[in-house]
């Protein structure tokens, strides 16, 4: 039998907590372990200065510098030839020289003419591309133009004989201009303003 330490009542032995208190008769727990001492401190650390790099031979300088110009020469080519790669080919392919305009803004006329009685159009303007089909020769549009825009006229030929011509005026001076003979030959020119 186990007394009760609250109330004195005798409990059984299996019992945790008392019949008459209710109180708690399990043994008080141990105490808890006291902290172990603190480590000893660690030795100091002594550290030492890293070696120097060994200064660079001769050889390695000019090696070095050698492969500094021609990494130099590389950028250079490849951003001298940058603008010309990005050229638009076709353009370029068969312009002549467009003269030269006072301001931003030139009158452009496209005229077609030739021995032909009619021909097809095909002309870029700054409202895009346009087609005009069968038409009496000679044949003529005229537009103002922003400097830089793409010029560009084709004209076919719809008879079975005859010559066309296809004209860029920039200005009223003609600028480029191709001629094609035969039958269903096509003439065209462009160029940038």
């Amino acid at each position: 039998m186990k007394k009760c330490p609250k109330c004195k009542y005798p409990n059984p032995d299996d019992r945790i907590f008392c019949f008459q208190c209710n109180a708690d008769l399990r043994p008080p727990a141990p105490p808890p372990p006291a902290a172990p001492p603190p480590p000893p401190a660690p030795p100091p650390v002594v550290t030492q200065a890293a070696p120097s790099k060994a200064p660079q031979s001769t050889a390695a300088k000019a090696v070095t510098a050698v492969t500094a110009v021609v990494l130099l020469l590389i950028i250079l080519v490849v951003l001298t030839a940058f603008p010309a790669m990005m050229r638009d080919v076709n353009a370029d392919r068969n312009l002549n020289y467009l003269p030269p305009t006072k301001d931003t803004t030139s009158l452009v006329t496209y005229e077609v003419t030739g021995t032909a009685s009619s021909a097809s159009m095909t002309y870029e303007t700054p409202g895009g591309t346009s087609q005009q089909s069968d038409m009496s020769l000679p044949w003529s549009h005229t537009f103002s133009a922003e400097e830089g825009q793409f010029l560009y006229i084709s004209a076919q030929n719809q008879d079975r004989a005859g010559t066309v011509t296809a004209a860029i005026k920039v200005d009223g001076v003609i600028a480029k201009s191709s001629t094609s003979s035969g039958a269903y030959v096509i003439a065209s020119t462009s160029g940038r303003l």
